[in-house]
């Protein structure tokens, strides 16, 4: 209701609080009877049995989808497979209609949010060992960043990220080297959450004392110890040991080898490959 406090003021609210009007609208129990809580305007999400059983299975098959490196389209058949093969089941027929691609993409953007936190959250408290290379392409290369260290089960190896170096920036030991400090160092912002769930802190921050090796081939861009990427990770970790690759280094001496024999051997191998492959009698033999 209004009333004026123009004549006193503070006082006019004094006196207004002490009529019998003002106490009787205040009473709770008139209140109460009147009005409805703050409960009767937010919903309450109830999630039963059988709809738990749905979001399990869901996860597992989106789980498999990652693992198998399927296309993301496999969901929608999955779903529609899932109905038909088990009719009588009511989880596989919630299954059908909730999780198709766009919900499955969905989910893997989240999983791997959830699988990039814990492992950051790992390694800013226990030791890792890195692992990069560069992809073939000429303008954009991408270098993913493989984690070794110790899980719940043991040691484990996991990609944490896949950034990409612009034709911009040179692959220089400096350059690459920026771009591993970047994913491993600088914490990413907080992950995304659901609506109703509390927000999450981002990752700590992961000291480079923790680095316990480098991983990489034999090219002088990875290995220099002055501008190469393991000679700018020193000056952070001087205790960083270097593991180079022992397949890449075979595979150098078994190419200056070659280089020595009289004949070529690629091209031997060419005309034995069409001996046989354009005769079946030789095949058969």
């Amino acid at each position: 209701m209004d009333f004026l406090i123009a004549h006193s003021g503070k006082y006019d609210i004094d006196r207004h609080c002490l009529s019998k009007s003002h106490k009787d609208h205040a009473s709770a129990k008139k209140a109460a009877a009147g009005s409805r809580t703050m409960a009767d305007f937010i919903p309450t999400a109830k999630v039963l049995p059988e709809e738990q059983a749905a979001v399990r299975a869901e996860a597992m098959f989106v789980e498999l989808i990652v693992k198998m490196n399927l296309p993301l389209s496999t969901a929608d058949v999955i779903s529609k497979t899932v109905k038909s093969a088990f009719p009588d089941s009511e989880t596989a027929q919630k299954y059908q209609w909730q999780c198709c691609r766009k919900k499955a993409t969905a989910m893997i953007h989240q999983m791997s949010l959830d699988i990039k936190s814990t492992l950051k959250a790992r390694i800013a408290t226990g030791p890792f060992c890195v692992s990069t290379d560069g992809s073939n392409e000429q303008r954009d290369k991408q270098y993913p960043v493989v984690i070794t260290t110790v899980g719940e089960f043991g040691v484990c190896t996991d990609l944490l990220s896949v950034p990409t170096m612009g034709v911009q920036s040179p692959s220089t030991g400096e350059n690459i080297f920026k771009l591993l400090e970047k994913e491993l160092m600088v914490p990413p912002p907080a992950d995304a959450t659901l609506v109703g769930d509390p927000p999450r802190p981002p990752p700590p921050s992961v000291p480079w004392q923790n680095c316990m090796a480098l991983g990489c081939d034999n090219a002088p861009v990875m290995t220099g110890h002055t501008n190469g990427v393991f000679g700018n990770m020193k000056t952070k970790q001087p205790h960083l040991y270097l593991s180079g690759c022992p397949c890449h280094l075979i595979h150098r001496a078994a190419q200056k080898a070659a280089s020595e024999l009289p004949l070529k051997i690629d091209e031997i191998l060419v005309d034995i490959y069409f001996y046989f492959e354009h005769s079946s009698k030789r095949l058969a033999s």
